[in-house]
């Protein structure tokens, strides 16, 4: 009875361990989006600003 329960236990743990290595990927991608995108913003406000300028 108690090896059914901890073989139970073990696979649980492994699906959950499975699945929030999974989210720290996910994180990591998105980390890495976000610094994309808030470069290309950083660039389209510069690009704006001088285009304020000329007109």
């Amino acid at each position: 009875m108690k090896v059914k329960k901890l073989e139970e236990i073990i696979k649980e743990n492994k699906q959950m361990n499975a699945r929030f290595k999974k989210i720290e990927k996910m994180e990591l991608e998105l980390q890495k989006e976000k610094a994309e995108l808030k470069e290309k913003i950083g660039k389209n406000i510069k690009i704006i600003e001088k285009m304020k300028k000329v007109n």
